[in-house]
């Protein structure tokens, strides 16, 4: 298993009308930002679905993977692709 360590940063989110808000304080949403070549290494690619199990103090990500196109299905596709 491959480790990495990240830390959890925020993102300002402006979720209350300006008249009630404080001056200069908007809220403050936990973000955790992944990125990098090892996401498709580790078959995370661009366009992958992808599924969070969350639990107190654990996150774990899962690759959904696609469904399989049943024979019958793929050449109807074809035939309607083709132009008959």
């Amino acid at each position: 298993m491959d480790l990495r360590h990240l830390t959890v940063g925020y993102r300002p989110v402006d979720s209350h009308p300006q008249a009630l808000r404080p001056l200069g304080s908007p809220t403050r949403m936990p973000f955790v930002r992944l990125s990098g070549r090892w996401l498709e290494r580790m078959g995370f690619g661009i366009g992958t679905a992808v599924r969070v199990h969350v639990s107190r103090k654990r996150l774990v990500l899962e690759v959904i993977e696609p469904e399989p196109i049943a024979p019958e299905r793929r050449q109807r596709r074809y035939r309607r692709m083709a132009g008959d």
